[in-house]
């Protein structure tokens, strides 16, 4: 459900722009799944980073 509403969503509307990657390092988030990551977070009540981490982890299943 949440994955159909940002995957609607036209991000670059709203503001969000995906960072330029500089030459050294990592890259950046993508911006989509940030914003899914914050509206789980919202619905299901979880203020701590760590406890929305670890319930992603139990939610998501593996990917590869």
């Amino acid at each position: 459900m949440i994955d159909a509403f940002v995957d609607r969503l036209n991000m670059a509307e709203l503001g969000f722009q995906r960072a330029v990657a500089p030459s050294i390092g990592r890259p950046s988030y993508n911006s989509r799944d940030l914003l899914k990551l914050y509206i789980y977070g919202y619905f299901n009540e979880v203020r701590s980073s760590r406890r929305l981490e670890r319930d992603a982890a139990a939610t998501l299943r593996p990917c590869g």
